[in-house]
């Protein structure tokens, strides 16, 4: 007579064998866990660089009349609902379904939600394969662009991920670039955003990698196309990285920044040397006194932020570098090469 620990072995080797024939995929998720999470989920996520970021495919489905979920995290969230570990099943049971894994990422530079009248416009996406066919569960994330646009930020953005299954005949996927919703992806397909450091300027490289938008909308605030990490206009880019610093401040035209920042000097033009000048014809200190990293430079209709002080160091002028986005997705350059390095500037600081 067979021991019962034979019979244990012999059943779970059928099981084993079952799960690999009989398994029918219904649904398929990317899940997100940081180093501090201790549940993944799907959804929006925030790191800063160097966290050891993980993303995880999850896979539903029937196992004969048995309805399992498939993945290698310990505990899953999927939209909104806790799984009990006690349901989750390990990909180990299920060697036959291969996996890849794509980047989800914008084809262009600039869109426009008022030509015509506000509309949300439509943002197209390309999905650019991280890996080839194989049965990899697990990978980790980055945010390094693989399409339109440049590897130039270090890791900093935003990235959206997809992964895709092939069981049998069955070839199902998590939500991709048609998953749409005002204009841009919506809550289904997972966003990471990778910040430089926790400084506002830090906050603000969380939108690397996003599309500019003009008339870039959404109420509540937890709704607009900025904190969805979809897009943002010039103005709201910069009230997006105070609203990460937790300043209670709504989205608003450059127009209206000056009612929730004090100006802190005024330029009417630049010397011979690219160097801002106020009425009085002096020099504008970069200084613990003076202005500082992360004061915005609002000019007529665009507003930005000093991200660096070049040299001539001390002094505020074109060699500085600007964080903004204008016509292009965000980024840091020199004031000398936007289209405002001539024009009146006013300095400000949030209030």
């Amino acid at each position: 007579m067979a021991s019962k620990f034979s019979l244990l072995v012999v059943a779970c080797c059928l099981l084993s064998s079952e799960a690999v024939a009989g398994f029918i995929p219904s649904k398929v998720y990317v899940v997100v866990q940081g180093p501090q999470d201790k549940i993944a989920s799907g959804g929006i996520h925030r790191f800063k660089l160097g966290d050891q970021v993980k993303l995880f495919a999850v896979v539903e489905g029937k196992l004969g009349k048995q309805r399992v979920v498939i993945s290698a995290a310990e505990q899953l969230e999927i939209n909104g609902k806790k799984i009990p570990p006690g349901r989750i099943r390990r990909p180990a049971d299920f060697p036959k379904i291969m996996l890849r894994w794509y980047k989800v990422e914008p084809t262009g530079n600039s869109y426009d939600n008022t030509v015509g009248g506000f509309h949300w416009e439509t943002i197209e996406y390309r999905e650019h394969a991280m890996t080839a066919w194989d049965t990899k569960w697990q990978i980790a994330a980055n945010a390094h662009p693989k399409g339109t646009y440049p590897d130039t930020h270090a890791g900093a953005g935003t990235m959206a991920f997809k992964v895709a299954i092939k069981v049998g005949f069955s070839n199902l996927a998590s939500a991709g670039k048609e998953s749409l919703n005002r204009g841009g992806l919506d809550k289904h397909v997972p966003r990471i955003a990778f910040r430089r450091d926790d400084s506002y300027i830090g906050r603000l490289t969380e939108l690397f990698n996003t599309p500019y938008i003009w008339g870039s909308a959404g109420v509540p605030p937890k709704l607009h196309q900025a904190e969805r990490l979809i897009g943002s206009d010039c103005a709201d880019f910069i009230v997006y990285g105070a609203r990460r610093l937790g300043k209670e401040i709504p989205y608003r035209g450059s127009w209206h920044i000056p009612e929730v920042a004090k100006v802190i000097y005024e330029a009417e033009k630049i010397d011979a040397k690219g160097r801002y000048l106020t009425k009085a014809k002096k020099t504008i200190p970069i200084s613990d006194s003076g202005v500082q990293i992360g004061d915005l430079l609002l000019f007529h209709g665009h507003v930005g932020a000093l991200a660096e002080d070049r040299k001539p160091v001390g002094i505020l002028d074109i060699n500085d570098i600007m964080i903004h986005t204008y016509w292009a997705p965000p980024d840091e350059q020199p004031i000398s090469e936007t289209a405002y390095a001539e024009a009146k500037v006013r300095i400000l600081r949030w209030k």
